[in-house]
Formats: structure tokens, C-alpha cells, sequence
């Protein structure tokens, strides 16, 4: 699983619980929209970390992760 499904599925279950909570409770629970906003800046560091290694390749840069998986 990649990070970008990771962070897929992280978001799934915060949403089911914040959703089970309000459910149970009748309300959202406090801090619902800001764990929300959270979510959603965590789930752009993929995209964001792609753009860096394109940026970093079109400058010349190898692609260090690339060499990790290796063993480099």
C-alpha cells in the first residue's frame, strides 16, 4: 500500500468515527472540522512530494527514495 492509499484510508476511518460519534451523540464532536482540515493538508503531501522529486529530477537530481529502495 502506498502513501497516498494510506492516507485514503486513515481519512476513511477518522471520517467513520467522527460520523459514529455524531450519531451517538447527536452533535459532531469538538474539533471535528479541524481534524477534517488536517486530513485533507496530510492527504496533499503525496501530490506535493511527487512534484518535489519531478522538480528535483528536471534539475538533475537523482531520485533518492529510488536508491533507498536499493539499498543504496
Amino acid at each position: 500500500m502506498d502513501i497516498a492509499q494510506r492516507v485514503t484510508r486513515l481519512t476513511e476511518l477518522v471520517n467513520a468515527l467522527l460520523a459514529e460519534h455524531e450519531q451517538e451523540v447527536g452533535r459532531p464532536p469538538a474539533g471535528a472540522e479541524e481534524i477534517r482540515a488536517a486530513l485533507r493538508e496530510v492527504a496533499e503531501i503525496p501530490e506535493y512530494a511527487r512534484g518535489l522529486r519531478v522538480s528535483g529530477r528536471r534539475a538533475g537530481y537523482a531520485d533518492a527514495s529510488a536508491s533507498r529502495r536499493r539499498g543504496r
